[in-house]
């Protein structure tokens, strides 16, 4: 009996220690600000909300916000899955939802990544989570400074070049979701149970 309760203590004390000392990356728009977060590092950008889109799918449910300051607009999006369903390969979702020509990963730490997408429209600058397969977040239309400063404040280095092409001002949202993307592409698929 005593063994069994040692047992369950030791248990319950890794976990402890796992969720205090593993800090997963996350992204998430809190209060009109964009936090990412990574272990070591946390960024915060405020913005004002221009816009607010929902778009509800049977079993996708999207939210996209325009967010403005003086040099433009970015864009924030959280897609949350029903239970039965997953998301798939996060490179593949980026081609298929954003219809991208070419993904480049510039920097990827804890499931944060950052990348360069090119698209019909150009390049663009986009963070994306990649830490459950029931929720996503996408942060774009980052200036190439903004981006750059936020990615070596995220990894800790001092790396002052870092090869990023020119991009493209967006001036809309950027990602396509439809009912045949999400359940013909290869954005979602169903849990096997």
């Amino acid at each position: 009996m005593i063994k069994n309760i040692l047992i369950i203590l030791a248990f319950i004390s890794a976990i402890f220690l796992l969720n205090h000392y593993y800090k997963q990356s996350s992204l998430k728009l809190n209060n009109h600000t964009i936090e990412l977060l990574t272990k070591n590092a946390e960024v915060s950008i405020v913005y004002k909300e221009k816009n607010l889109e929902i778009l509800n799918f049977s079993n996708l449910h999207v939210t996209q916000h325009q967010l403005t300051d003086n040099q433009g607009s970015v864009y924030y999006e959280e897609a949350k899955i029903e239970g039965l369903y997953q998301f798939n390969n996060i490179e593949e979702i980026i081609k298929i939802i954003f219809e991208a020509k070419e993904v480049k990963t510039i920097f990827s730490l804890n499931e944060l990544i950052a990348l360069q997408v090119k698209t019909k429209q150009g390049i663009m600058n986009l963070f994306v989570t990649d830490n459950d397969t029931k929720e996503i977040h996408f942060f774009y239309g980052l200036s190439n400074e903004l981006f750059r400063l936020t990615i070596l404040k995220l990894n800790g280095e001092n790396k002052s070049l870092l090869d990023l092409k020119d991009v493209a001002l967006l001036t809309k949202v950027m990602t396509h979701w439809s009912v045949l993307h999400n359940d013909f592409d290869g954005v979602i698929s169903s849990i096997d149970y």
